[in-house]
């Protein structure tokens, strides 16, 4: 799950837990709040890996794909909520403001 350990994505991956679901918490920076999310789902009974990097990096979202496969077996479910603020206007927006 990219982006899981904070607001909405949080709420999800909780969710996830409660319905047993095996879960991989993907964090870009924020080690401390991904620590606490993977203790709050683990306390739920489920199993919860956590893998730090930059899911907008290839090679990054490789390595924690591969690394979600050596730990589980397999990825069953991808939940894609990494997201970006982008703090302007839409009609205001550069081209490379919108592709960042």
């Amino acid at each position: 799950m990219t982006g899981g350990t904070r607001g909405i994505g949080k709420a999800i991956s909780l969710h996830l837990a409660k319905a047993g679901a095996r879960l991989v918490l993907n964090y870009l920076s924020d080690e401390e709040n991904a620590k606490a999310t993977a203790a709050e789902i683990g306390e739920l009974g489920c199993q919860v890996m956590l893998a730090q990097g930059d899911v907008t990096e290839a090679v990054a979202a490789q390595r924690i794909v591969d690394s979600a496969i050596e730990h589980f077996g397999k990825i069953d479910i991808l939940v894609n909520n990494a997201g970006k603020t982008a703090d302007n206007l839409l009609i205001r927006m550069s081209e490379e403001e919108w592709t960042a």
